[in-house]
């Protein structure tokens, strides 16, 4: 809790308002260009995870394309992955 409320503070130095969950997590929203991303940090015994949700839509008839790109993305990556819901999209 202590390494979160750290990077709160950082954030804060940024004009980012970011507020920890119920959860434990660090939680904010940042602005890439035209989108808003949810960024959750979360601290566990030997790591630090940070997930970004990135609200991008895909249309039914490219969902399986999307999946195949994002496999060839994921490829031998050690740290890090992108996921999609197969499901919304």
């Amino acid at each position: 809790m202590e390494l979160l409320k750290r990077i709160q503070e950082l954030l804060r130095t940024k004009d980012v308002t970011a507020e920890i969950d119920k959860d434990g997590g660090l939680s904010f929203l940042a602005r890439t260009g035209p989108i808003s991303v949810r960024i959750r940090i979360s601290v566990r015994e030997k790591a630090i995870i940070v997930c970004s949700f990135i609200p991008i839509f895909v249309p039914v008839q490219r969902r399986a394309a999307v999946c195949e790109a994002l496999s060839l993305a994921n490829w031998q990556l050690r740290f890090a992955r992108f996921e999609m819901d197969a499901e919304d999209g």
